[in-house]
């Protein structure tokens, strides 16, 4: 019991201390090869089960001690049939102590080698191991697949990739002496998803819009679990996103943040997607016309709240709005005047003219710039292609059109 409760002693310290020291190391090196491996084995057991396998490359590599990798997680024992996606976990290196071939092999079978950096001491006959270990999880968007910055730990891993903390990495994931690769930031923000959201389906609608643009704009780049070379996805807002490109020049990104404009604009499921304010503002109309006198529009809540924030409604004194409510041929007259009127004709020009879309700014990552520089930069030429956008949208509406943001809020349905 005594010697059991050495080796386990050992086992648990020897990773943080480095070595195996002290009165306790003959007893540790006294027993057989074989029973420190299946030792060792028990423990990574454990050790995966809690914390998921780890892919054999990283993901990104930071320098030689921090680095990003998936872990495969644990199919649970309660619900084996459950569906868990990879965790992404911040690595470090640690030094695992001195181990027994028979341990090493043991590592390697259960960990992988790339997991592992090894060192063998042929005077000792055993090998300083020292192995990557998960320390944090990465909050991932569960709509959208890209890495939370608006968490703590993936607001510094953006600050950190921009501020020039990365360097190429190999086909193993090791750190590379190559000259370092020029890298690029996209800002990417989603246009008019607020006018979806005044929808029937409300969020339902919007989160459809989101979901779908983010994989049309990941399509685009080379996002992945298992690539060496690769971009990097962070959300930084509501709508807003921001990718980190390797290996591109400006000529380069620009074609990206083209295509990717592009391509979100002329996706069909998106298109259609936004001919739904359209229709559920034609129904709406049609309730209107069928109400009959003030009494009707007083029960339907919905609508009440919608004809009372009217500009016809704001116009009229308060004799007009008490006639209307007592005279049903008075409520008849300004239900007739509404459908007819200059604000039903724009609001439905603009539903037609207000389109899905992406407006991609983007900014070269040049040395000694800091991440507020780039990112405010990148924004600037985000906000100003918007900006673009929309007076090209708005220039297709009817002449004399009043654009007026609120004529995109829609009575709530939800």
């Amino acid at each position: 019991m005594k010697l059991l409760i050495v080796v386990v002693f050992v086992l648990i310290l020897a990773p943080f201390s480095g070595v195996v020291a002290g009165p306790a190391c003959s007893e540790y090196f006294s027993i057989s090869s074989n029973a420190k491996a299946e030792l060792l084995e028990g423990v990574l057991q454990q050790e995966i089960r809690r914390t998921g396998k780890p892919h054999s490359s990283p993901y990104l590599v930071f320098n030689s001690q921090a680095q990003l990798r998936y872990y495969e997680p644990t199919p649970s024992r309660v619900f084996p049939s459950m569906n868990t996606k990879p965790q992404l976990k911040f690595e470090e290196l640690y030094d695992f102590g001195f181990r027994t071939h028979a341990e090493v092999e043991v590592l390697k079978r259960t960990l992988g080698e790339e997991s592992l950096e090894v060192v063998y001491f042929p005077q000792m006959g055993l090998y300083q191991v020292f192995r990557w270990g998960a320390i944090s999880d990465i909050m991932i968007d569960s709509k959208t697949g890209v890495i939370d910055a608006n968490e703590e730990s993936g607001l510094f891993l953006l600050k950190q990739l921009v501020d020039g903390a990365t360097r190429p990495v190999d086909s193993k994931g090791a750190r590379s002496s190559k000259k370092p690769l020029s890298h690029g930031l996209l800002f990417v923000d989603l246009n008019n998803l607020k006018l979806l959201n005044s929808t029937r389906r409300a969020h339902m609608a919007g989160d459809e819009y989101l979901s779908r643009a983010l994989d049309i704009v990941k399509s685009k780049l080379r996002i992945g679990e298992t690539r060496t070379e690769h971009d990097v996805g962070f959300k930084v807002g509501g709508d807003e996103f921001v990718f980190i490109l390797t290996d591109v020049d400006a000529v380069r990104i620009r074609a990206i943040a083209d295509r990717i404009t592009k391509a979100v604009a002329e996706d069909p499921q998106l298109q259609e997607l936004f001919f739904e304010p359209q229709v559920e503002f034609q129904s709406l109309l049609q309730k209107i016309s069928a109400l009959k006198s003030f009494q009707q529009l007083v029960k339907n809540k919905q609508l009440l709240e919608f004809m009372s924030h009217t500009e016809l409604w704001s116009s009229f004194s308060l004799a007009a709005r008490d006639r209307i409510r007592k005279s049903d041929q008075h409520f008849r007259q300004f239900i007739r005047q509404y459908l007819s009127s200059r604000e039903v004709t724009f609001r439905m020009a603009q539903y037609a003219a207000v389109k899905p879309g992406v407006s991609v700014g983007y900014k070269m990552i040049r040395p000694g710039m800091s991440y507020d520089k780039i990112y405010h930069a990148a924004d600037r030429d985000m906000t100003r292609k918007k900006n673009e956008q929309k007076e090209k949208d708005y220039a297709e509406l009817p002449p004399g059109t009043v654009i007026k943001p609120n004529l995109f809020q829609l009575p709530n349905f939800h």
